[in-house]
């Protein structure tokens, strides 16, 4: 399945380190693998009810918004220390 980053997950990914920008796409690729069980993993939440999805990315403060369709759109990637907990 194709990745599709909006520009503001484009805007985000720019930011990050070298370390990050792997953990997200290695997290990315692992969701779009296999959506369906992406869904069922523990680590990604539902989130809305347009089918939204979340998955905090493993070693970074960042987390993934997404949703599939014909391929997984990532709408947004979010630095966590940017919103209060």
């Amino acid at each position: 399945m194709h990745i599709f980053l909006s520009d503001e997950s484009l805007a985000v990914e720019a930011t990050m380190s070298d370390r990050e920008s792997d953990k997200l796409y290695d997290a990315l690729e692992r969701i779009a693998a296999d959506v369906d069980e992406a869904k069922a993993d523990p680590r990604n939440r539902f989130i809305s009810s347009r089918s939204w999805w979340s998955t905090h990315i493993p070693g970074t403060v960042y987390t993934a918004f997404w949703f599939s369709d014909d391929m997984l759109r990532v709408i947004l990637v979010a630095n966590e220390n940017d919103y209060p907990h």
